[in-house]
């Protein structure tokens, strides 16, 4: 999440405007001034948790300290779009000695709500070295997002401006992974921990108070993913 989302300005933008924006993220955002993400004690977010992640904390042993935080832009007005994010995510079991060893993750959207995305963030750990999601509809396949999850991390505007989640459509995502340092098999969630996320920012009609972006897992493994 970033400050800018949650921002307010009294210039309001046409539904139109959001969906033709450039790939610049600075000058996207500061034309979706109208979207912020619902807070408070009667919505699904009651309270915010800052967490922060260190490659290497050993510099606190010695003295050391760390400023880093986020900036919040807070309203009581209501906003006519509302922000949310969508987390596709894969669990991996990665052998050992494989140079490129990849897994997929599909599902279908399965919400009368049709979600517009306009930013994205992958994840991975020491493994990871590709990651990429696709909107399938009809056959056709376009990009939502793809990087190299071991540069920094970031949301990233979306690859493509134009595009929205409506119900029926298939989210897939593939991620690639190199164990040739790796004599044992990774699993995800035990010693050797590692995974592949794709976190969709996207912003939806406020008038849908209450909403879901409910995506039944398909078998990816009938998809042909781009090369």
């Amino acid at each position: 999440m970033y400050e800018e989302a949650l921002h307010n300005a009294s210039n309001k933008v046409k539904t139109d405007d959001l969906m033709k924006n450039g790939r610049n993220l600075g000058r996207y955002v500061d034309q979706i001034l109208s979207v912020g993400f619902k807070i408070g004690i009667k919505t699904n977010i009651k309270f915010l948790v800052l967490q922060i992640h260190y490659r290497h904390a050993d510099a606190f042993n010695h003295g050391s300290v760390d400023n880093s935080g986020l900036t919040l832009t807070m309203t009581e007005q209501s906003q006519p779009f509302l922000a949310g994010i969508h987390l596709l995510r894969t669990l991996p079991v990665i052998p050992p000695y494989m140079k490129y060893y990849s897994e997929q993750f599909a599902c279908e959207y399965q919400n009368s709500v049709t979600i517009y995305p306009f930013a994205f963030r992958i994840y991975s750990n020491g493994l990871g070295r590709d990651i990429s999601s696709y909107r399938i509809r009809n056959g056709r396949w376009i990009i939502l997002g793809k990087g190299n999850p071991m540069l920094p991390q970031a949301f990233y505007p979306i690859a493509n401006d134009n595009i929205d989640i409506q119900y029926g459509d298939i989210l897939a995502v593939q991620c690639s992974y190199d164990s040739s340092g790796r004599d044992s098999i990774n699993y995800d969630g035990l010693t050797e921990k590692d995974e592949c996320r794709f976190y969709m920012m996207y912003w939806v009609d406020g008038s849908h108070a209450y909403y879901s972006t409910r995506c039944v897992p398909i078998d990816a493994r009938d998809l042909a993913f781009p090369v």
